[in-house]
């Protein structure tokens, strides 16, 4: 499984320890076309799409217990309506630094209606720092 992660669950972030605590995934530096937002409660929110970049890593692991455990952690319910659910789980294009096209991958990433619960401000570098 490979799944495109750019905030707290990003090797070194705050949840990567508790989700990856049995099996630790392979993971590279990569990006995604996106948009990056502070949400200010202490996690980001990605809106997919555009011109500009979002960093984070691409995490590649076998166990499906950890997409499990992912989507708990970011408010995904696939049994639930788009609106009852923080972020959405998806599929979108992943490059590496020099922006080569690596693979598609699962990411956790708001449509606009998600994004506006929150008041957020834009992340121009796309880089989750916190």
């Amino acid at each position: 499984m490979k799944v495109f992660v750019y905030g707290t669950v990003m090797p070194g972030g705050k949840y990567y320890d508790y989700i990856f605590s049995d099996t630790l995934p392979s993971f590279i530096a990569a990006k995604v076309k996106g948009k990056l937002y502070d949400l200010n409660v202490g996690y980001p929110g990605l809106l997919l799409g555009g011109e500009h970049w979002v960093f984070g890593f691409l995490l590649s692991f076998e166990d499906e217990d950890i997409l499990e455990k992912l989507d708990i952690l970011e408010g995904f319910d696939e049994t639930n309506l788009q609106a009852a659910n923080e972020y959405d789980r998806t599929t979108t294009s992943v490059f590496d630094l020099n922006e080569d096209f690596i693979t598609q991958a699962w990411v956790y990433s708001m449509n606009e209606n998600q994004l506006c619960r929150f008041d957020y401000s834009v992340l121009e570098s796309g880089i989750w720092k916190k």
